[in-house]
């Protein structure tokens, strides 16, 4: 039950409303919104929203997509996992995916264990034999697709009967796990496979597994692919945690001080046509978690302090030959441990326990350019790190047990995907939970703002009026607005490359403007536009026809104090061009909100009703662009209305939004 003061009536004004489709363009997966919204901006797919509210507690869930290098596109294919640890998720060809699931995750309703498979509509597969409640006796790490065969890596005691531990073979086609495929593990609670690369005919194999009772490798091996059988035994003596082979050379990470008993901390590099060692200056004095070849370069993430004897913080950036370090690239984390990284273009992605970047606050995921080590304005909150940050066909996925990642858009500003309503990872982080943003418009990349005070974003100051790029994140304040206490910016429009301002204030950059500006776009410098002093030109709304500046709000001659509801000025010169008087002549008080422009017609939206005859009631008013009022025209309102807030039209049907008195359930 629901019970409110205020309701937001619309009320169709000229002919029936034709084939227009009304669409909920709401934030999906999120806490409920409080304040209120003052502006909807919508450009091609996307739509922009501003105003005086609080988002918190976006949630996507354990794996996210991103599409686009700034990952302000969110991709909608990739399927929403309300909960629980997914180690591992790969494509299935399709458009669908497998994730490989720690324990238990939760999706649609159900719970799901073991290897689960959607599809590319992002329906579960309910006939996926691999998706058997119980049936793993533990969990699964890591997953590879190859020529059909699906194979599984993780710490369990086989599968449905099945006597393959830690390790299996799975046929796509035939749906049934491949009874000849066999590794040879035998089932410990300490052992498990980490990471898996096929080379030729081969699968190399890595992970925790300790030779003993019958185990074939210590820790890295490589196995047939026709068989499972043991090829070789690299024999490390600690954990492998990841694989990576580019042609006949493989790179492999983790904790390792040995392989094949020869010296390697935490990486080395194999000749799979020999299986020997290849020597690489690469010696850390701590754990190899991930890492990615780039070219020439490797970036290893992990738990380590120092590489080669210098110093680096949980991530370095190497030449991948030699194992010379990169000085330039010096990324330095205020606690050095990163779990997983990936590149996409210029940006090096990673996550770990970290909770600053080059002493910025960055809480467990970041992104730097790979050139320069800079950071990136890409904020990203999650309560946990990320299991694994992969790119896949140039989309990034960020999969773990994030307990629902953050996005929390929490200052008045937020953008939504179209036509899906998601919400996109771009909006404002300040202290100020009160920040009043009282309108927006945009051009290009550049979204401009007016606000009510000067407020901080991300340490940055706005003014009153400021502007925002969409590429970049960055924040200019523009102007000096004063004269009158309290000073604020109200309306904002854009026209031949100039930006109109309305509030309240009569100086700008320290030259009188009585409550409307103009800023040249180009430098943001203000503009020679300025009307006669003798008006106070307060605007709710601002409209460019024919020539011509029309405003409805406050406009006042000073001079003679005659208020007007409506008025034009000319743009040529800011002369006068004719206005509406407030008192019309029923006599009643009518004070102006929004203006509309169709046709040779303006409209315009009041907070009183206009009584025209006993019968009718009206907050609206159709005239000409003289302000000669049509007063055939009258536009029914509805029972305990106070009047038209808005208006708009849409396929010729002008919408009036009417404030009603009324209690509702």
């Amino acid at each position: 039950m629901r019970k409110a003061n205020l309701i937001l009536c619309i009320s169709l004004v000229l002919t029936a409303l034709n084939n227009v489709n009304s669409q909920n363009h709401y934030p999906q997966n999120y806490a409920a919104e409080n304040g209120s919204i003052s502006k909807l901006l919508q450009s091609n797919d996307t739509l922009f929203g501003t105003g005086n509210f609080a988002i918190g507690g976006y949630e996507i869930g354990s794996i996210i997509g991103y599409i686009g290098d700034n990952r302000t596109e969110i991709n909608p294919q990739v399927p929403y996992v309300d909960n629980g640890l997914i180690n591992d998720v790969i494509s299935d060809g399709n458009g669908g995916w497998y994730l490989a699931v720690r324990s238990q995750i939760s999706y649609q309703g159900g719970q799901y264990r073991g290897v689960v498979h959607i599809d590319a509509e992002n329906n579960l597969d309910e006939d996926f034999i691999l998706t058997q409640d119980g049936s793993f006796g533990g969990s699964i790490r890591c997953l590879l697709l190859h020529n059909g065969i699906l194979y599984v890596g993780g710490a369990f005691n086989g599968f449905a009967g099945a006597t393959q531990a830690q390790l299996l073979a799975y046929n796509i086609t035939t749906q049934q796990i491949v009874p000849s495929w066999n590794a040879g593990f035998i089932y410990g609670s300490t052992q498990f496979v980490s990471s898996m690369a096929v080379h030729g005919n081969n699968l190399v194999v890595g992970g925790e597994l300790p030779s003993f009772a019958g185990q074939p490798i210590n820790n890295l091996g490589i196995f047939s692919l026709a068989d499972g059988s043991l090829v070789a035994n690299l024999d490390a003596n600690a954990d492998v945690k990841r694989i990576i082979i580019d042609a006949d050379t493989a790179y492999v990470g983790g904790l390792f001080s040995t392989i094949t008993g020869i010296t390697r901390n935490s990486f080395a590099k194999i000749d799979l046509s020999n299986n020997e060692l290849l020597n690489i200056a690469a010696n850390f004095n701590a754990a190899v978690y991930d890492f990615k070849l780039n070219g020439s370069d490797l970036f290893c993430g992990g738990w380590f302090t120092f590489i080669n004897g210098v110093s680096r913080s949980g991530l370095v950036k190497m030449n991948r030959y030699s194992g010379e370090v990169n000085a330039d690239f010096n990324v330095i984390l205020d606690q050095p441990r990163v779990a997983c990284l990936d590149i996409v273009n210029q940006n090096l992605i990673f996550a770990g326990i970290f909770a600053e970047i080059n002493s910025t606050a960055r809480e467990k995921l970041a992104q730097v350019d790979k050139n320069t080590g800079s950071l990136s304005p890409w904020n990203s909150s999650v309560a946990s790190a990320p299991e694994g940050i992969k790119n896949i066909n140039g989309n990034l996925l960020i999969y773990g047990d994030m307990n629902q990642m953050q996005r929390s858009i929490r200052n008045s500003f937020f953008a939504l995907k179209l036509p899906e309503r998601t919400l996109l990872p771009i909006g404002f982080n300040s202290a100020n939970f009160e920040m009043d943003l009282r309108d927006m418009v945009k051009i290009g990349n550049k979204l401009f703002f007016a606000a009510s005070f000067d407020y901080q974003i991300n340490g940055t100051s706005t003014g009153l009026l400021f502007a925002y790029d969409l590429q970049t994140e960055e924040i200019q304040s523009i102007g000096n607005f004063g004269g009158l206490a309290n000073p604020a910016v109200d309306r904002l429009l854009i026209h031949d490359d100039k930006l109109f301002v309305s509030g309240y204030f009569t100086q700008v950059n320290g030259e009188s403007r009585n409550r409307i500006a103009v800023f040249n776009l180009d430098d943001y410098s203000l503009n020679a536009w300025n009307p006669a002093p003798e008006y106070s030109l307060a605007a709710r709304s601002m409209k460019i026809y024919n020539g011509k500046l029309y405003m409805s709000g406050s406009i006042t001659q000073t001079q003679t104090t005659t208020e007007y509801v409506a008025c034009a000025l000319n743009l040529s010169d800011a002369s006068w061009a004719g206005g509406l008087l407030r008192d019309p002549a029923s006599g009643q008080s009518y004070s102006g909100n929004d203006l509309s422009i169709e046709g040779n017609n303006l409209y315009l939206a009041g907070n009183q009703m206009l009584s025209f005859n006993p019968l009718v009631r009206s907050a609206v008013i159709k005239m000409s662009e003289d302000f000669v009022v049509d007063n055939n025209f009258v536009a029914e309102m509805a029972v305990n209305s106070e009047g038209a807030s808005s208006l708009t039209f849409i396929n010729g049907v002008l919408l009036a939004f009417q404030r009603v008195s009324q209690d509702f359930r």
